[in-house]
């Protein structure tokens, strides 16, 4: 399960479509210098996001000569996976919604059915 930091980075990628690796340490609260990123290390796990590095120069024997900018950008099933949590919050949240409005409507009819016995209480 997520944490909401990992969540909240999973919708920022959302919204934003990519990021890059000062982004993504800049939301995750910085992690100390040569240790991994665990939020965005459980995304591309879960393959919910994908990792990029452009500009990195490789040789003839697959060895990095530049290091380049990494960049994040957020799969199909990450994109799938923050509208699942947007539309089950929403089936949550209209019935109850739905029916706070009603309690409320009944609660105004009762006071004024019976307003005068209410203002008795205070005279």
């Amino acid at each position: 399960m997520f944490d909401k930091v990992t969540y909240k980075l999973l919708k920022r990628l959302y919204r934003c479509g990519e990021m890059t690796e000062s982004d993504v340490n800049a939301i995750t609260y910085q992690p100390p210098p040569g240790a991994g990123n665990k939020h965005i290390s459980f995304l591309m796990e879960n393959h919910l996001v994908e990792c990029d590095c452009i500009g990195q120069k490789i040789d003839s024997n697959f060895h990095a000569i530049k290091e380049g900018i990494t960049v994040y950008t957020i799969s199909l099933k990450g994109r799938a996976f923050v509208e699942q949590r947007r539309r089950n919050f929403l089936d949550f949240l209209i019935p109850y919604a739905i029916t706070t409005f009603i309690a409320i409507l009944s609660l105004i009819s009762v006071i004024a059915a019976n307003w005068n016995t209410i203002a008795s209480w205070f005279n």
